[in-house]
């Protein structure tokens, strides 16, 4: 093809694009019978300096074995060695007491061989691969390192890719023939589909035996004392990503297939990340967060009146003078501004506080999830945001929150049902932590309590019930775990998810709650009954709060109207987002309109706290399915 294309259309290829191929290693390959067969299917990988084993276990005994190396310099083009018996036999000696198994070595593969053979494993994509009515499919255009398995995989995907292509253009063909532009028209196509794929694939290929080789001290920092530490699972899913996207035939029918990893072509729509829309949105969030830390002023409360801070007579948190001298936050003291506590504030408190528990369910639900195992959200970095919700409230903690996450669940993959899962110990054992660490610690310090003291118990409460619910769910999960212990393995896609229940069940519980306190004080708000309270004096700033805005703490009701607002915006816009995102990955389909005024009027009529619960439910099941009926998406589309 390069030869006819320089004679037909000088310049068609580039000049020196043989002479830019380039090679990092080499790899001896065999087949091999041993005494003692390794289980069928099985792999394992031997990480060494500079080179790697891979050991697959098959049928009748065999085993089938790589050894890929390191070669001293990158070669190139014509320099790319090619590999004699007397080179291949030279290496196997220098490497044949290389230790691969507790009761397997180098040379016991060599002894029992069937076949073997040496080559160099340049890696490459050339830039054009058609020409007229020529095209190259396979290692002919791109060539990867073995040791992912893409080679065989890309050329099968480019030829379906090509087939679709020639098949569509074939159809709309009145005289079912195609002429040499078309033809080139076509070819052109596949690379474009196709080039880019390849490309990001040859570099994970490279980028996975750099790992396994140990090539620098970070990697085998990696290798040897993180990647052991990741969950099976985990490692799973990073090497399944390329298979979602697959090409397939499309004018081959195939059957409905239930899988936990579904391909993009069995979903609702094709799958997308957010791209520059994640750094909008975190941008949005952490302003939220940075106006409530603007609102609470906190800085020019330290450095210009001190004075108006006392600590709060309150029992030690823990009986441990330096962890109390933490989590006890320095409250107001009402009285310094002899200043009455309305009951339009302990109404703004405690609605806000129980409003937050469907937030405090949600955010401890997903800190469990197996896919956020190493991430911001994972619940052990739940200390982290108990220490930023008990430091600066809410208001700054929860958009920081929706921040992180948003960062972290752009990637498609993040949305497969096999990662969804909550560790049964947890999901059984949420409920009781949430309700006896957020519900009944207000309870117990509300009684006896009554006007600042209240404000104070409710400010206290609301600070530290992150930190009551990750410490009882540690406790009740751990003991659960014993008597009942978690499965590793999430359950095959036939089989129904054990956590979803429970989960079900702590998104019922939270609606409940926050819908009640949300019905009571609206109902307690237009009573006739209670003329000093009204909608507008419980959730709206004074006027007079309005010009001391500016005065350091003017008004503390300002700050949890400042807080509550914040949370109220984050919140519908989490709501929303969590809508968009099942859009986004297939996985429903919603007019995003219609969901924003859905979700507005839900905020109206039952509170935000509410409504998020709600999402959450249904989001739930949209996340858990493994099967999609487009048919039935369809008609209830229209």
């Amino acid at each position: 093809m390069v030869r006819l294309a320089s004679e037909t259309s000088p310049g068609h290829f580039p000049a020196r694009e043989f002479d830019d191929m380039r090679c990092d290693y080499g790899c001896v390959f065999g087949i091999s019978k041993v005494s003692s067969p390794l289980p069928i299917g099985s792999f394992t990988s031997v990480l060494r300096r500079n080179n790697s084993y891979g050991i697959l276990g098959g049928l009748h005994g065999r085993v089938y074995w790589f050894h890929f190396f390191k070669l001293q310099n990158r070669a190139y083009g014509a320099g790319i060695p090619r590999f004699s018996k007397e080179d291949e036999s030279r290496h196997i000696q220098e490497h044949e007491n290389d230790i691969l198994t507790p009761n397997l070595k180098f040379k016991d593969l060599v002894k029992g061989k069937v076949a073997c053979n040496m080559t160099a494993l340049p890696e490459y994509i050339v830039q054009q691969w058609h020409h007229n009515r020529i095209i190259t499919i396979g290692d002919s255009a791109h060539k990867f390192h073995p040791i992912a398995g893409h080679g065989g995989n890309s050329a099968l995907e480019s030829s379906a890719a090509l087939t679709n292509a020639l098949v569509r253009a074939l159809k709309e063909s009145i005289s079912n023939e195609l002429s040499t532009s078309q033809i080139s028209d076509i070819f052109q196509e596949v690379q474009d589909l196709r080039h880019k794929t390849v490309k990001r694939l040859i570099a994970v290929s490279h980028s996975q035996q750099r790992l396994q080789s140990l090539e620098t001290l970070f990697l085998r920092f990696v290798a040897l004392h993180v990647l052991p530490r990741v969950h099976k699972d985990r490692v799973i899913n990073n090497s399944s990503e390329s298979c979602p996207p697959a090409q397939r035939l499309e004018n081959v029918g195939l059957p409905p297939r239930i899988t936990l990893v579904p391909y993009d072509s069995d979903l609702l729509s094709p799958p997308c990340c957010r791209g520059w829309y994640s750094w909008v949105l975190a941008s949005f969030f952490f302003a939220l967060s940075a106006v409530q830390f603007w609102a609470m002023d906190i800085w020019a409360v330290l450095a210009r009146a001190p004075g108006l801070f006392e600590k709060a007579n309150v029992a030690p948190f823990t009986g441990i003078e330096f962890l109390d001298k933490i989590l006890v936050i320095p409250l107001p003291r009402y009285a310094a501004w002899n200043m009455e506590v309305t009951p339009c504030f302990t109404i703004v408190q405690m609605y806000l506080y129980f409003s937050l528990f469907p937030i405090v369910a949600i955010s401890t639900t997903e800190s469990c999830r197996k896919r956020n195992s190493l991430n911001l959200l994972t619940f052990f970095s739940t200390s982290f945001w108990a220490i930023i919700y008990h430091a600066f409230g809410i208001a700054v903690a929860a958009p920081l929150h929706c921040a992180a996450y948003i960062l972290t669940s752009s990637n498609v993959h993040y949305w497969w049902p096999v990662s969804r899962q909550v560790p049964t110990s947890y999901a059984k054992t949420l409920l009781p932590a949430l309700v006896l660490g957020y519900l009944l610690p207000p309870l117990l310090s509300f009684k006896g309590y009554s006007g600042h003291c209240i404000a104070e118990a409710i400010a206290l409460t609301l600070h530290r019930a992150p930190i009551y619910v990750n410490t009882l769910l540690i406790i009740f999960s751990t003991v659960y775990a014993m008597f009942y212990p978690d499965s590793h393995r999430t359950p095959p896609a036939d089989k129904p998810m054990p956590d979803i229940p429970c989960l079900n069940r702590v998104y019922l519980w939270s609606l409940s709650v926050a819908t009640l306190v949300h019905v009571l004080i609206i109902s307690t708000a237009l009573s006739p009954r209670y003329l000093d309270l009204s909608i507008s004096h419980i959730f709206t700033p004074h006027s007079s709060s309005l010009q001391s805005i500016f005065v350091v703490f003017g008004d503390i009701r300002m700050l949890w109207l400042a807080g509550f607002w914040v949370f109220w915006i984050a919140t519908a816009v989490w709501c929303i987002l969590a809508v968009w995102d099942m859009n986004r990955v297939g996985r429903a389909r919603v007019n995003l309109g219609v969901a924003v005024v859905v979700i507005a009027m839900g905020i109206a009529a039952v509170g935000p706290g509410a409504v998020t619960a709600a999402v959450w439910y249904w989001r739930e099941e949209k996340m858990a399915k493994v099967f999609f009926s487009k048919v039935e998406e369809n008609s209830r589309a229209h």
